[in-house]
């Protein structure tokens, strides 16, 4: 009222506060949401500067180290100029680490393109038993190292999954040689497997890989399966790693429709499952 003041009841003043606090609110929210679209467009940035500098190291990485590597499978093969078996047993170590490095790459390479792409991925039947026994006799060189035995069960019927065999080769030994890295000297590792029907009707190959080991917490098993994450013991105890491979090996199992778990007992050893469809549709081979 312009002519006059007005008198305002308890109802409207009532009214009217509740007015301005609701508009208020909507002003505060509105620069809470704008303050925030800002925050996820910087991570966005830094995740984008993050991928393309691990891609570029990894470039750069790979290059040398496929040379070393070519070198030094020319000095062992030679026949011309054969080395001694003191100077072959040291270029066998050198192998072994250039290996690791190579791991350690190709990890790193699957976590700059945020996991695996599916279009990088070519499925074909595959024996899963024929696999299990290959990643073991690779494994059991460095098995014997740490003085730790790889026990492969026989494969009942060795079922055929529709897998690409190369990442299938990586999961299993990724758990494989985990197993092989915290297994205390004398211990075992059994890799085990059977096919089972679920209660829908659908046809399961699931394979367990067991250690006796040093085994994770109660409270720290749920985050194994995070990028970086590594235990308390795994760290206390200085056992190298990057915290990277159970990530990339559940990626890959996802990937193939299947599932993974982790059982563990502190002290007492780690056992891991990975359960893959049989009945996978075979239009994925093609």
């Amino acid at each position: 009222m312009r002519d006059r003041r007005r008198q305002w009841s308890r109802a409207e003043l009532g009214l009217i506060q509740h007015v301005a606090g609701n508009a208020a609110y909507g002003l505060i929210q509105s620069h809470l949401i704008s303050s925030q679209q800002q925050v996820v467009k910087q991570l966005q940035q830094l995740d984008k500067a993050k991928t393309d500098f691990l891609a570029t190291v990894n470039h750069e990485l790979r290059t040398p180290l496929t040379s070393i590597m070519a070198y030094l499978d020319m000095i062992q093969e030679s026949t011309e100029q054969p080395v001694s078996p003191e100077v072959h047993q040291m270029l066998d170590i050198v192998v072994r680490n250039t290996e690791r490095l190579r791991s350690l790459i190709e990890d790193m390479l699957s976590v700059s393109r945020n996991g695996l792409d599916d279009s990088l991925m070519h499925f074909t039947p595959v024996r899963l038993g024929q696999t299990l026994d290959l990643v073991a006799a690779a494994l059991r060189p460095l098995a014997k190292l740490q003085n730790v035995t790889i026990e492969v069960d026989p494969v009942p019927e060795d079922p055929e999954i529709l897998a690409d065999e190369v990442q299938l080769q990586q999961v299993f030994t990724n758990l494989v040689s985990n197993a092989i890295k915290f297994t205390p000297s004398g211990g075992r590792i059994e890799v085990g497997s059977e096919s089972h029907a679920a209660e829908d009707g659908t046809r399961w190959a699931t394979v367990s890989v067991a250690d006796t080991g040093i085994g994770i917490s109660s409270d720290e098993i749920d985050h194994v399966f995070t990028r970086f994450y590594r235990a308390s013991n795994a760290m206390s105890g200085a056992i190298p790693g990057t915290g990277l491979g159970l990530a990339i090996t559940k990626d890959i199992v996802v990937r193939h429709g299947g599932k993974i778990d982790v059982a563990s007992t502190l002290g007492a050893g780690t056992t891991v499952t990975v359960s893959l469809p049989l009945d996978a549709d075979r239009s994925r081979a093609n």
